[in-house]
């Protein structure tokens, strides 16, 4: 079925998950199987409208691609009059798509990258809202708050597993064939373990872990041999150069 090519799967959420498996195709002689984890519900306009604070805001900070695209109809008010700060490339390059005039990304695409802007340093009384997904990991709201920040999550959409990849598993022939693993978030690599039923073992030897944090690596150790996972930056450019240097 996978002639003898080099298999990459890739657990990325949708949207997310096809462009870069499409991409991937294109650049590398290797079969990729598209494999998402995790689906994204977006709320509704009425439901993120409502949690939007009626004082002054100050600051946007976008976790994701998902933040930016499932609030994009609620926010667009905002598009010319404030600073949005994105975590991760991808994120930054929505923004813009989107309409948004003034965006920031840190170098270190992660929550502690965020804390380290120096526009994040004194946040005395600043009115900032975080827009994420359903249980954000905190960090940063909890940080921004020790420094007396007001801040308001705005929960725009929710993660669930992936109805499609439970129905169609893949089988342990295809498994023993995967060169490389994507994995995106821990909650990727959570609901992969759910839908192998923790068995991590049916990978070959061979597989190598390709994870877009130190954050993610330090997870997945506790499951994975730390020798087997590398980290790269989260946007398709990136991902095909470590691709290109683990297959060789």
């Amino acid at each position: 079925m996978f002639d003898n090519k080099p298999i990459l799967l890739n657990t990325r959420p949708e949207p997310q998950n096809t462009a870069l498996s499409h991409f991937l195709m294109k650049q590398l002689n290797c079969e990729v199987i598209s494999f998402p984890t995790i689906e994204m519900s977006y709320f509704s306009h009425v439901k993120i409208q409502q949690q939007l604070p009626d004082k002054r805001i100050d600051y946007f900070i976008f976790t994701s691609v998902n933040a930016v695209e499932a609030s994009a109809s609620v926010l667009s008010q905002f598009h010319d009059t404030h600073l949005a700060i994105a975590i991760g490339h991808n994120t930054k390059i929505t923004l813009v798509q989107q309409g948004w005039k003034n965006t920031l990304m840190p170098e270190n695409a992660s929550s502690e990258g965020i804390l380290n802007l120096p526009i994040l340093k004194t946040v005395k009384k600043k009115s900032i809202v975080i827009v994420s997904g359903s249980n954000p990991r905190g960090l940063i709201q909890s940080a921004l708050i020790a420094k007396e920040a007001q801040i308001t999550t705005l929960i725009c959409y929710e993660r669930h597993i992936a109805q499609k990849s439970m129905d169609n598993p893949l089988t342990q022939e295809q498994l023993a064939k995967v060169a490389i693993v994507i994995v995106s978030s821990v909650e990727c690599f959570d609901y992969l373990k759910h839908i192998l039923n923790n068995h991590l073992n049916v990978y070959s030897e061979k597989s190598r872990w390709l994870v877009f944090s130190e954050r993610i690596k330090k997870v997945l150790a506790k499951d994975v041999s730390i020798d087997k996972i590398y980290v790269c930056e989260p946007n398709a450019t990136a991902v095909l150069k470590a691709c290109e240097r683990l297959l060789r």
